[in-house]
């Protein structure tokens, strides 16, 4: 026992000096918790915010790559067409250069009776 105090007052006085070293581990823990908190916030609006832009960019180009596509299909289209009108006017000279064959052929003839 120390001199002049009782040993109450010793294990109150230690009790209390213990709850307070509790107490401040405590607030100290849940300080660095709320930091912890607040940075895994920040990183994780910084991600969302990057994760948006990419979203964002992908559909962009996923919409420039469905009119790249409409616009190749008008295309094809339109050689079709082409290739099409192409054969008939073949055809049609094919015809005509034999027409024309048929006469110089039937004059020809002619000429030589």
């Amino acid at each position: 026992m120390l001199r002049g105090f009782e040993t109450g007052n010793i294990f109150t006085a230690a009790y209390h000096a213990q709850q307070f070293a509790n107490d401040q581990m405590e607030m100290a823990y849940a300080a660095i918790q709320e930091r912890e908190k607040r940075e895994y916030e920040k990183k994780y609006a910084k991600v969302r915010t990057k994760l948006e832009d990419v979203h964002a960019a992908y559909s962009k180009e996923k919409a420039k790559r469905q009119e790249m596509v409409k616009a190749l299909n008008v295309f094809k289209t339109k050689q079709k067409e082409i290739y099409r009108k192409y054969e008939q006017v073949c055809g049609q000279k094919r015809r005509l250069e034999q027409m024309y064959s048929e006469l110089r052929r039937s004059n020809a003839a002619a000429a030589g009776t």
